[in-house]
């Protein structure tokens, strides 16, 4: 019997080294994806930009710029336009949830279009997407060509009035925050006209400083074209006049009671790594709370503004609501 004991001792210290082995894979594994995540990121982003390159674009830019210096990988800008924007944010819902694809989200396509025609969408805005933060907010500038005879509000809405739904305006697509804002001031003016929808902004806004369009509601991000005498701005949609544009009244000042404005924020697809999403968060603001970053976008006429996702998330979903109701009475559709 004791010559069975060297035997039994070999035995035992290979089971030993056995489990040993087994713990030290089981620590491996469950060690590598939050290395992996912790390293994020390892290689360059890419940021879908729903609209050309443009006023909106460049905003868009200087943020994302910022960013990249925090995180210290390129980001990469993919203009998807199209659609009121929301072939960019199909696109962006549909990519992979590792971080390494992001993108701009607009009033347009996170809240037009799931209030006025949900049913067309390719995406749910609030399922597909994980939101980062707004960016910022802007508002509008209601503004004519300088032979178009008009140079106050009430002559806007007398020419108009005189010729219903013969005056054009142009919008940077159909459900865009331009387009459907356009709507709700015209008709809290009483006044009826022509859409004539363009595939972004700056063409639509080109084709106003030609005369090919009478009027449009455009960013005040403009200003430089009223400057420069270009354009003539009627109003804005804020609710006191704005920096920089002081001699122009507010659309309530001028007669029509109404404040609205449109905004630009960042999101990715849904499902992200939680400790990827708190990367993130974390640069975008640092990113917003940079002292040129906020310069350059408060001068451009843009009101800088940071969230949670959270945050975001609820605003959106409350302005959907709202859009929903307002569209009742506006009745407008995507197609």
């Amino acid at each position: 019997m004791h010559a069975s004991r060297p035997a039994d001792a070999t035995t035992r210290l290979r089971n030993i080294r056995g489990i040993t082995v087994a713990l030290l894979c089981l620590i491996v594994a469950v060690s590598t994806p939050t290395r992996a995540q912790e390293r994020y990121p390892s290689k360059p982003i890419t940021m879908i930009v729903p609209f050309p390159p443009g006023v909106v674009d460049s905003k868009a830019r200087i943020i994302a710029a910022r960013v990249s210096e925090i995180l210290g990988q390129p980001i990469i800008i993919e203009n998807k336009s199209g659609a009121g924007q929301r072939l960019g944010t199909q696109a962006l819902a549909r990519a992979p949830k590792d971080g390494y694809t992001l993108g701009v989200v607009t009033q347009a396509a996170v809240v037009m279009a799931p209030a006025i025609d949900p049913g067309s969408l390719k995406y749910d805005a609030l399922k597909d997407l994980q939101y980062l933060t707004l960016g910022y907010n802007g508002y509008f500038m209601l503004a004519t060509h300088t032979n178009s005879g008009m140079r106050t509000m009430k002559q806007f809405i007398d020419a108009a009035r005189a010729r219903p739904g013969q005056l054009k305006y142009s919008s940077s697509g159909i459900g865009t925050s331009y387009h459907v804002w356009s709507e709700a001031f015209f008709e809290q003016a009483g006044v009826s006209l022509l859409h004539v929808p363009y595939r972004g902004a700056a063409q639509a806004q080109t084709d106003l400083i030609g005369g090919q369009v009478d009027v449009m509601l455009t960013s005040v991000g403009a200003k430089d074209q009223v400057d420069a005498g270009r354009l003539v701005a009627l109003a804005v949609s804020d609710d006191q006049r704005l920096p920089g544009l002081a001699q122009v009244p507010t659309m309530k000042e001028a007669g029509v009671d109404i404040v609205f404005s449109s905004w630009l924020g960042f999101a990715a697809p849904a499902g992200l790594p939680p400790a990827v999403l708190e990367r993130l968060n974390a640069a975008f603001k640092q990113a917003l709370e940079t002292r040129d970053v906020r310069e350059k976008l408060i001068a451009d006429g843009s009101e800088v503004r940071y969230t949670t996702p959270a945050e975001f998330t609820r605003m959106i979903e409350s302005e959907i609501r709202t859009i929903t109701e307002l569209n009742k009475k506006l009745k407008l559709e995507l197609q």
